[in-house]
């Protein structure tokens, strides 16, 4: 956990911004708003890069999940794992064209 909070103040100290959007961009993903149902709030797409939020959500749970997902880019973007794989309907959404 020291860790996860070094290397979040580290970020924070580098870019000098609580733009969560900015941030993410910089360490090479993208933050999409697209409703997912009622159940998932927010993905981490390793493979694309992107963390998908939920619109609807609260301000602040955006931010919360933005930097929770931030986290996974950060320390599992380079594992072979795949933690979550979605169906076809992912495959029809128009931001990943």
């Amino acid at each position: 956990m020291r860790h996860i909070i070094k290397k979040a103040n580290e970020i924070r100290r580098k870019y000098g911004v609580d733009d969560l959007d900015f941030v993410v961009g910089k360490l090479g993903a993208e933050v999409v708003e697209d409703p997912w149902g009622r159940i998932i709030n927010e993905v981490y797409i390793k493979n694309l890069r992107v963390i998908v939020i939920d619109p609807k959500l609260h301000f602040y749970k955006k931010r919360h999940l933005i930097a929770h997902c931030s986290a996974h880019h950060l320390f599992h973007r380079h594992r072979r794992t795949n933690y979550f794989i979605m169906g076809e309907r992912i495959l029809e959404k128009a931001w990943m064209s």
